[in-house]
């Protein structure tokens, strides 16, 4: 944890010089390095916090991180591009972020309510009919071999 978050961040920081010329590092070496310091964080604040009731709502959420990443998409898509509500261009950053915070808490509630109604979300239960499909039709073609 210590180490992804002192290494990470400051390398993650490089992202402002101005010129674009740790764009690749950032992106693909650096955040990596952050996310392990996050990973660490996360299990530190679990283990500190287990009763904190939040944790239940970000188990939902995970259950669900297919469908939670989908709807994510297509929210901020037609909410910040210009095709949609074009927020994205407005001039206030804290309005950006006050955006994304209420979409992140429709995701929680989201998930909360859907899996008490089914055992996992809608993108999940597509993916596994998928490859149950695929999975007979490659059974299928091996038995004709």
């Amino acid at each position: 944890m210590k180490a992804g978050l002192l290494v990470g961040l400051p390398l993650n920081l490089l992202l402002f010089v101005p010129g674009g010329y740790f764009d690749f590092p950032v992106r693909y070496v650096f955040a990596p390095i952050l996310s392990i310091g996050y990973m660490g964080a996360i299990s530190f604040l679990i283990e500190k916090f287990q009763a904190f009731s939040l944790w239940s709502v970000l188990e939902k959420v995970g259950k669900m991180s297919l469908s939670c990443y989908v709807l994510q998409n297509v929210l901020s898509s037609i909410l910040f591009y210009g095709w949609g509500l074009g927020w994205g261009g407005h001039p206030r950053s804290f309005f950006v972020i006050f955006v994304w915070i209420l979409i992140c808490l429709f995701q929680m509630l989201f998930a909360v309510l859907w899996l008490r109604y089914f055992n996992m979300g809608p993108m999940e239960s597509a993916r596994k009919r998928l490859a149950s499909l695929t999975m007979r039709k490659n059974i299928k073609k091996d038995l004709k071999m």
